[in-house]
């Protein structure tokens, strides 16, 4: 059984996930994306779900950025922003098209979702890069990324006696 190879980047049920560099009889080497070498017994793996995200019939991968914007901002500007920023990063495969999703209503924040896809290896710095573009966009746009706030009210101060 071999459910990953030299190179493939893969996703141990820990949260783990990383680039293989080694496979040995006893152990096998990772860089994760902090780039800190891992050494995991195979024992260890011969019991973890393992996800393989270098193989299958699509060899790309989905990432997806999370980005909450304040309450009155123009939805469609916001999602026509958000699509450019992601159609600016070199690296996102072309096909399927990156998306832009309006998820849901945050505590402080409309929350949307961009979809993109790409090479599992470069998914840690696209994401860096969809982040930044993503970040001056919206500042120059003068669109809103609020921070959560929480308002408290005494209704009456104790006796001080």
């Amino acid at each position: 059984d071999a459910p990953y190879k030299l190179n493939d980047v893969i996703l141990l049920d820990d949260g783990t996930r990383g680039r293989v560099t080694e496979i040995g009889l006893r152990s096998t080497r990772m860089h994760t994306k902090d780039e800190i070498e891992i050494n995991v017994p195979n024992s260890v793996l011969g019991n973890m779900k393992i996800e393989n995200r270098s193989a299958g019939p699509m060899r790309a991968e989905r990432l997806a950025v999370s980005v909450g914007v304040a309450y009155g901002s123009d939805i469609d500007e916001v999602i026509a922003l958000l699509s450019e920023c992601a159609l600016g990063v070199e690296d996102i495969e072309k096909e399927p098209p990156p998306a832009v999703r309006f998820v849901g209503f945050g505590d402080s924040s409309l929350d949307l979702e961009v979809y993109v896809w790409s090479l599992p290896n470069e998914a840690e710095l696209i994401s860096h890069e969809l982040h930044c573009r993503i970040y001056k966009a919206l500042g120059e746009a003068k669109i809103e990324i609020p921070f959560p706030q929480t308002d408290l009210y005494v209704r009456a101060m104790p006796d001080e006696g």
